[in-house]
């Protein structure tokens, strides 16, 4: 495959060559999909008005591989080279164990009557078992559905119940969250059921309950059991229907909030996310300056698209080690891992970074002398986090990107030998190969360059659109495979761009996407409660916080915000739940009766500046 890495070097070369970026020059009238590379005759400014529409090609060719063979390749290559270090759980496993793994696992899911584009669900922190249970699936043709670990009860039941998920991967317990409990709560037949057979009216697909842990739960089987389960033919088996999965099936579903604030289901292709972490690669060893391999460190959760694709699965690509520090995020655990592991790469959210910097100081910036890049995802990180990380790590290359997990995740990055502090601070970055992206006003015209307006994005990496959801499936991506992605940019004609605000109502939160919706509906649902509206705040470490105002029912009657925390645990993710409250008499609203929820916006930011 071209992607091996005795080839990166020459390709690395080819890939450094000046972009083939094709721009258009089209009068401000014109409402195609497809600008026109001819001028507009009308007047003399429509004729120099460049629509912001840029097409990056490639003279590297896309594969047409799948996560499995990936695996099947590097396993191949470097059979004795680290796959997985999981520094908490003290193990370390090579890739021709991780494959050995994957393979058994994969033949004793199937061995339960599971089949090939059946979905199964991951629910739980980052472990070794995560990784194994991913590479299973796309081993034995089963979709991965990955699951917030946070999710209550009624949220991973919608999600099992949305995508029709025959099976569930996932952890006994883990901090407050006990799962077997929460799932007998979603589904309390599956107490009583036979493990691997369970029979559920709350979930009439759910057929196998699979626990990570040494202990027999009720309706449930172990881990290792189903494991065991995988025989030598079922193993061979596997093998030898690696060349019969389509690369354009559906690899993973990966829920997104929309502005409905209901869960969506994102189906994304082997051929979308086998490409995108094998272009993350070669950009990253761009220059020809290839090293051994390089150890990674991801700080991020693994059922967001970045772990799973930019994490992950590039690192299965190319054939670099991937480092668990914890479960879940810990800043002394990143820090002495990546002493410890002398990791040279560390992906993270702006807010991870943050906290790592803060830890680093307090190790007078020594110990993480190995990194020597850093890419945060996510979020947007702020301009201030960009310059103090170059200020504590000069020699570290430091990139973001922009992507959304409709897109498989990044549209847009930094050049890894981009130096410009210019670029890096301001800018997302420049569109990536075999994309097309444009910006378009609220009609849907294509704007100028350098103005605003919602970016589109089209190409190998978008989405099948949303799992059995047709209507919202056309809302995000039109009739010319044009992918709506909600957020205000701006683009430049270099095809660099930055983004400048979002159309959609989404509040991200240490890079978590929260519908204001969802949690509209649990925070009415106290009695107390008339009328609630949630909306996003500024926070300097997270980016930002929900704050939530509240009209009640009893103007006597007395709600703080510990009574509404205490109402909704259990309810909704912790992470869902607000920070801040307000009760008012009534909320501003514009004629047609919809709040403004900017001018509550207004309002937090206010008093807040006056509070300083």
């Amino acid at each position: 495959m071209i992607a091996h890495r005795e080839c990166l070097a020459r390709l690395g070369r080819r890939w450094a060559r000046p972009a083939r970026l094709s721009l258009a020059t089209t009068p401000s009238s014109r409402t195609s999909s497809r600008p026109s590379s001819t001028a507009a005759t009308a007047s003399q400014a429509d004729a120099e008005r460049k629509e912001a529409y840029i097409v990056r090609t490639s003279d590297i060719p896309l594969v047409k591989e799948t996560v499995g063979q990936v695996l099947q390749r590097t396993a191949l290559k470097h059979p004795e080279r680290p796959a997985v270090i999981s520094h908490y759980q003290n193990s370390r496993i090579t890739f021709n164990e991780l494959l050995k793994k994957a393979d058994k696992l994969g033949a004793g899911l199937l061995a339960l009557g599971l089949s090939r584009g059946d979905r199964v669900a991951m629910w739980g922190p980052n472990s070794l078992e995560w990784i194994v249970a991913k590479f299973a699936c796309a081993r034995a043709g089963l979709v991965l559905v990955t699951l917030n670990p946070a999710y209550q009860a009624a949220e991973v039941a919608h999600c099992l119940r949305k995508v029709q998920a025959k099976g569930l991967i996932c952890n006994h317990t883990f901090k407050t969250q006990n799962y077997h409990k929460l799932i007998l709560e979603a589904a309390p037949e599956v107490a009583t059921s036979t493990p691997g057979n369970i029979k559920s009216e709350h979930l009439p697909d759910f057929k196998a309950l699979i626990t990570i842990s040494d202990e027999l739960l009720s309706g449930s089987l172990r881990f290792s059991e189903v494991m065991a389960a995988g025989t030598d033919q079922g193993v061979r088996d596997v093998r030898g229907q690696q060349a019969h999965i389509n690369p354009y099936d559906v690899a993973e579903i990966q829920f997104t909030s929309g502005t409905t604030g209901a869960p969506k289901a994102a189906m994304l292709t082997h051929y979308g996310i086998v490409n995108n972490a094998r272009i993350h690669n070669l950009r990253r060893y761009n220059t020809g300056v290839v090293k051994h391999h390089d150890t990674v460190l991801s700080m991020v959760p693994f059922f967001h698209v970045f772990a799973s694709v930019i994490g992950i699965l590039a690192c299965a690509e190319i054939g670099d080690t991937l480092v668990i520090a914890s479960p879940h995020f810990d800043v002394k655990a990143a820090y002495e891992t990546i002493k410890a592991e002398k990791a040279s790469v560390v992906f993270g959210a702006p807010t991870m970074f943050v906290d790592l910097l803060q830890e680093l100081e307090r190790h007078g910036n020594v110990g993480m002398e190995s990194v020597d890049t850093m890419f945060s995802g996510g979020a947007v990180a702020t301009k201030e986090l960009l310059k103090k990380l170059k200020q504590n790590l000069p020699n570290v290359v430091l990139r973001q990107g922009y992507g959304m997990t409709e897109t498989g995740t990044a549209t847009f990055t930094i050049p890894y030998e981009v130096d410009d502090p210019g670029r890096v601070l301001h800018y997302v970055g420049e569109l990536l190969p075999h994309l097309e992206a444009k910006v378009v006003d609220a009609k849907g015209r294509t704007v100028a360059f350098g103005e605003r307006g919602e970016l589109c994005i089209r190409g190998y990496l978008t989405c099948r659109g949303y799992w059995e959801d047709p209507e919202k499936t056309r809302e995000l991506i039109d009739e010319q495979g044009w992918l709506r992605t909600g957020d205000q940019f701006v683009l430049e004609e270099d095809g660099y761009a930055r983004i400048v605000g979002r159309i959609k109502e989404l509040v991200i939160r240490g890079g978590e996407n929260i519908a204001p919706k969802e949690v509209e509906d649990a925070v009415t649902a106290h009695p107390a409660v008339l009328e609630a509206t949630v909306y996003g705040v500024p926070d300097e470490r997270m980016g930002e916080e929900l704050a939530v105002a509240v009209r009640l029912n009893d103007p006597n009657v007395t709600l703080t915000l510990d009574d509404l925390k205490a109402f909704l645990k259990g309810k909704i993710a912790h992470f869902k739940v607000p920070k801040y409250m307000d009760v008012m008499n009534d909320f501003p609203k514009n004629a047609s009766g919809k709040v403004q929820k900017f001018k509550l916006r207004d309002a937090f930011v206010k008093r807040l500046n006056q509070s300083k």
